[in-house]
């Protein structure tokens, strides 16, 4: 399946996007599974880890076969009594306020329609200092079908107005919920697992191919995905795509971001959605890829679906180890810019639930050359390490020239390379085996520049990888047994 994609169709977005990794956008539950009961349902929608931010568009969506009446509620709403409504829409009708001649009180294009509801506020220009966490609105709705229904959030929008052109858009990870009242297989209904991975740096007209990974029998026992849907931006030209396979071919016409969608969905009705923003590039700029090893620099195995793979190993339903204990999560940056490069940015979005490990040489930085040496430049570039889950490594180097190595820039078919430390952060909680498999992605962006201190010109490339972590149970033991058991399979 392929399709050629045109210019990202989105509303228009304030500039100047600030990175804010640890927040989060959460409906709240995330999840009920109510078994044949129907009746009122409310889910909050929560914001916490962003600066104070002044208004936010978020929609909503919900399958309108199980869910029907949605009616919002946003009075204690983080922003104060003191706020403007944009928009209020239900099934693409603005129901508030009642001014139809207001301008600002439109549907937000490409989102608003059948099975969305969405809510736009505004603070009032004297409202400063807002908190940073806490409530944006409630939805309540009748559950009158039988089945499943994802809570999706479908569009956010977060920021600061600074002046009449625009303001700060701040980044936060959506969490979507759900609702269930029936059984999948003979358990509650639960959502499946679904993310996606592009084969290659995306290059403005060039294909790229994307590979979705999804399960349904870790939550629904004899679940099956039936189909995967893929939407590559709001554009009319593209639409949702619905297809058997788990992968997606695609042409980005042009330079830029496009939020890419994956919705899979099992032959119980149950669904789930993963989106990532794509970075297009034009060609002949970065290459970057990413790999996983143990700390003994091998390989992570693969499953029996060839994907690099890992073990928890669960004691009485406690997380005691992993194997491997570590794992290396390697980012590889090639010059293909045809310019030699001589200032660089990288950023590293680590698997959620995965942090920096504690252990010596956590993070490794090299210049690596094409007939396969190498040299370490770790003390010659700045290091950080932004805190939140997930984390992110952030790499910089004002003057690669000045790196030790050879007195000269990054010339054409040398390489960056990053070599990142990890832990399992959950080791000690309480987990069950059926939530596993468990797919953890890595996220990498790079930027550089012919001139030093990021001068001259730019250019770029994004890559992710993932691992999957299957779980390894131990019989109830005794502590100590338990240990014991565990430590066979905690390899370095």
């Amino acid at each position: 399946m392929s399709v050629t994609a045109g210019p990202l169709e989105k509303p228009t977005s304030p500039t100047n996007v600030t990175l804010t990794v640890a927040a989060k956008v959460a409906v709240n539950p995330t999840g009920r599974s109510l078994l044949d009961y129907h009746g009122r349902v409310s889910y909050q929608v929560n914001i916490t880890g962003v600066p104070p931010f002044s208004f936010f568009a978020v929609a909503l969506h919900y399958n309108n076969r199980i869910l029907q009446n949605p009616v919002v509620e946003y009075g204690g709403n983080v922003l104060g009594t003191d706020t403007l409504i944009l928009s209020e829409c239900v099934n693409g009708v603005n129901v508030n306020p009642a001014d139809p001649n207001n301008p600002f009180c439109t549907p937000i294009p490409g989102v608003d329609g059948p099975g969305v509801v969405s809510l736009s506020l505004l603070a009032a220009e004297n409202s400063t200092g807002n908190p940073t966490n806490g409530k944006l609105f409630n939805v309540t709705f009748d559950a009158v079908g039988t089945g499943f229904s994802s809570i999706h959030i479908l569009y956010q929008q977060i920021g600061t107005v600074t002046n009449s052109a625009g303001g700060i858009q701040l980044a936060a990870i959506p969490v979507d919920g759900y609702f269930a009242n029936v059984e999948c297989g003979g358990n509650p209904c639960l959502p499946l697992t679904a993310s996606f991975r592009p084969l290659t740096s995306a290059v403005a007209g060039r294909s790229v191919t994307f590979v979705a990974t999804a399960a349904s029998q870790n939550c629904c026992p004899k679940g099956n995905i039936t189909f995967y849907q893929w939407f590559f931006g709001p554009s009319a030209s593209i639409g949702f795509i619905k297809s058997e396979s788990s992968n997606a071919t695609v042409v980005f016409a042009t330079v830029g971001e496009y939020a890419v969608t994956l919705s899979v969905v099992d032959n119980f009705g149950a669904m789930a959605y993963y989106t990532t923003t794509i970075h297009v590039v034009r060609a002949n700029s970065l290459t970057v890829s990413e790999f996983f090893t143990d700390s003994s620099l091998k390989p992570l195995p693969s499953d029996n679906n060839g994907n690099p793979m890992m073990k928890v190993v669960l004691v009485k339903g406690i997380v005691e180890g992993t194997n491997p204990r570590l794992v290396l999560a390697w980012v590889n940056v090639t010059n293909t810019s045809g310019s030699s490069l001589n200032s660089l940015k990288l950023n590293e979005t680590l698997p959620m639930d995965w942090s920096v490990s504690q252990a010596q040489n956590t993070i490794r930085v090299f210049i690596a050359f094409p007939n396969g040496t190498r040299q370490e430049i770790t003390d010659q570039t700045s290091i950080a390490v932004h805190s939140g889950n997930p984390e992110m490594v952030s790499v910089s180097m004002t003057n690669i020239t000045e790196s030790g190595v050879n007195n000269s820039a990054l010339a054409q078919g040398q390489s960056i390379l990053l070599s990142v430390k990890l832990t399992y952060a959950l080791i000690g909680a309480s987990q069950s085996a059926t939530s596993y498999p468990r797919f953890f992605t890595d996220y990498a962006s790079a930027s550089a520049w012919t001139q030093a201190l990021y001068n001259g010109t730019p250019v770029y490339g994004t890559s992710s990888g993932f691992f999957i972590a299957y779980a390894r149970v131990v019989g109830h033991l005794g502590h100590s047994d338990s240990m014991i058991a565990a430590s066979k399979f905690a390899i370095v």
